[in-house]
């Protein structure tokens, strides 16, 4: 393949990839704007606290996450949540993890056991929550009902200096 061919193929997969962030970065339009409500009905590790709502996590921080069974990526930030959840539970955080992948409650629950995950999933329910582009995808919602974080991954900062203002 000649040099001008090389070329002019890494400028046109230059130009896809900016492209796509572009669109992503477009379409992340939630953040510093209310939270959209939600309900969970069902889940696995129901709450202890037994809130389902945003409106029950008033004055509180949720973290609403988008995960597959078969998404490598969102197993391996499995221990990422996990630490949030052990340091957080009961202190202000509300976790509702979303599988958006299809899979059956057996699969969802193979994954939590052999992984030792004890934060809650929730199986059923209504959450407007799509992401944008790959698995995992994360929101956070501050204290104030407004959508602090989107995206791929570095909430976890983000939920260490929000959790500072819950009463």
């Amino acid at each position: 393949m000649g040099r001008q061919m090389k070329t002019a193929l890494m400028l046109g997969t230059l130009m896809v990839l900016c492209s796509s962030a572009l669109s992503a970065a477009e379409t992340s339009v939630m953040v510093g704007k209310p939270s959209p409500d939600f309900r969970a009905d069902r889940f696995l590790n129901e709450p202890a606290d037994n809130k389902k709502t945003l409106s029950d996590c008033k004055g509180e921080v949720v973290l609403v996450k988008l995960w597959g069974v078969k998404c490598g990526p969102c197993l391996a930030s499995m221990p990422e949540v996990q630490g949030l959840w052990n340091r957080y539970e009961g202190k202000g955080l509300h976790v509702f993890m979303l599988e958006r992948q299809g899979h059956d409650e057996a699969a969802i629950t193979k994954v939590f056991r052999s992984r030792g995950l004890t934060f809650p999933d929730v199986l059923e329910g209504s959450f407007p929550f799509q992401g944008v582009g790959s698995l995992p995808y994360a929101y956070v919602i501050g204290v104030d009902g407004t959508v602090i974080f989107e995206g791929h991954s570095g909430y976890s900062a983000v939920i260490d200096e929000e959790i500072r203002k819950v009463k």
